[in-house]
């Protein structure tokens, strides 16, 4: 387990602090992104390059693009070819891809010659390339295009679903949501219908994702949930709702925010002029045009006061008060904040 790091702001460059508020990586940085699986990538001459930990740069090479570390490779693009990296900042498998994906249950998509196949860790390809796009695999499935048609296949390249989709999602939970003649349904892994493409999904959706069970679907421009097995289970009455997590979704009222519980029982009355979702028992709430924190009683343990937050993420939370960041704790002490 990696100990999690906290992106800090000084003087307009960028490091990182620990859960105690120390400083562990110097702010040197005009860009960084967030740690993932031990590593983050920082801009360096309007480049990208891997830091580690404790702030040692991978700096064998600098590159357009990179991906995060999944296992122990990570995509990068090196002019304009992509290849494979470890975490000693070595190619393992040579820039030589028109593009590549992450390396999900073994297997990447890679792009060579204008098409698409699936190569394992040492390079070598396990499928072919066959397809005008490829996506990751999830539970032993995944999407790939043919002629403008979806279908997904086995990690042998075999076809377990025929091309005929517009659209697909990974797998998850054994299902996967697909769109068809502009409308979404659902299927199992050998293609079957769980629910027959008829759900209309707004602009700013157009995916199906389901968390905790339940996906959001809209209906006549109002919003509901459906479970995995394609059952309506909360009616679409909403003005907005917002994923489910830990137990919780945000729904929109008459223009109030509040929440919702998995039986569709209003838990918390809609009364914040914004909010998000909860995350470590505490969701952001907006009143007036200050953020600040309630828990599930709807109790505010951390009082509207700041201009922006984010959700808390291993004990903290970023907040931003006059232009200035800090990140506080759940009692709403200050760890950190920016000088």
């Amino acid at each position: 387990m990696y100990e999690p790091l906290y992106k800090i702001r000084e003087k307009g460059r960028f490091g990182f602090i620990n859960a105690n508020g120390e400083l562990v990586i110097e702010p040197q940085y005009y860009a960084v992104d967030e740690f993932y699986n031990g590593y983050a990538r920082v801009h360096l001459n309007n480049k990208l390059v891997f830091i580690d930990t404790k702030g040692r740069l991978l700096l064998k090479h600098l590159f357009n693009a990179v991906g995060g570390f999944e296992g122990e490779l990570a995509r990068v693009q090196l002019v304009r070819l992509w290849g494979f990296l470890n975490k000693r900042g070595s190619f393992v498998i040579e820039p030589h891809y028109q593009d590549a994906g992450d390396f999900k249950q073994g297997l990447a998509s890679v792009r060579e010659n204008g098409h698409f196949g699936y190569i394992n860790p040492s390079g070598g390809y396990s499928i072919a390339p066959a397809w005008d796009m490829a996506a990751d695999f999830s539970e032993g499935r995944a999407a790939v295009v043919k002629n403008g048609k979806l279908g997904y296949i086995d990690p042998e390249g075999e076809l377990r679903v025929d091309y005929r989709y517009e659209m697909g999602m990974g797998f998850a939970n054994d299902i996967a949501a697909v769109k068809e003649n502009g409308l979404w349904g659902l299927i199992n892994k050998d293609g079957q219908e769980i629910l027959p493409p008829k759900l209309v999904l707004s602009e700013e959706q157009e995916t199906l994702d389901f968390y905790e069970g339940l996906a959001v679907i809209q209906h006549h421009e109002k919003y509901g949930f459906i479970n995995d097995k394609g059952e309506l289970v909360i009616e679409p009455v909403y003005d907005y709702a917002d994923s489910f997590n830990e137990g919780y979704a945000l729904v929109e009222v008459n223009g109030r925010y509040g929440y919702i519980d998995r039986n569709g029982n209003l838990v918390i009355a809609p009364q914040f002029e914004d909010a998000g979702i909860f995350s470590e028992g505490l969701a952001p709430v907006r009143r007036g045009r200050k953020w600040g924190f309630i828990n599930k009683k709807a109790q505010e343990p951390i009082v509207p006061e700041y201009d922006e937050v984010l959700p808390f993420r291993d004990g903290l939370a970023r907040a931003e008060k006059k232009g200035k960041w800090l990140y506080i704790n759940q009692a709403g002490g200050i760890i950190w904040q920016e000088e």
